[in-house]
């Protein structure tokens, strides 16, 4: 079976559960590492041989609900000193994080942990980006 990738490229796989939406860990080139893509349709009209993919790295419905998630995530209007709550990631427990430092239009750049009762290390974040901080407070991985 072929799918197509991010609308433009077409891969050979043996998997016959794939859908439109699952994201696929795909081959690199001789220069790049291997990568990943989203389908975006089964069986393109593409004839020619395909490289094959490598396998199915997260399916459509947890594509879905961890871009529900990083979507309700507030990015602007924050003050220095606000604080909000996030998983612990030693004790999976909710943990206070204090705002330290915001960019013009209000999203935290730096965010640093109040005190855990597990004892998890005190080590704050610099977030250089609305995508880093949305992956922060959602545990995600960016």
């Amino acid at each position: 079976m072929k799918v197509q990738i991010n609308g433009r490229y077409a891969y050979q796989t043996d998997l016959v559960d794939i859908e439109v939406g699952d994201e696929m860990l795909l081959p690199g080139s001789m220069s790049s590492d291997s990568w990943t893509g989203t389908v975006t349709a089964l069986e393109p009209e593409y004839d020619a041989p395909c490289r094959r993919a490598l396998g199915v790295t997260r399916r459509r419905t947890q594509v879905e609900a961890e871009n529900k998630a990083l979507a309700e995530v507030r990015i602007t209007g924050w003050r220095g000193g606000e604080t909000f709550a996030k998983a612990c990631a030693n004790c999976g427990k909710d943990r206070e994080y204090v705002v330290k430092e915001v960019n013009r239009t209000g999203r935290p750049t730096s965010v640093g942990p109040m005190a855990c009762d597990c004892g998890a290390p005190a080590h704050g974040a610099y977030l250089g980006s609305a995508a880093a901080f949305r992956h922060f407070v959602t545990n995600l991985e960016s």
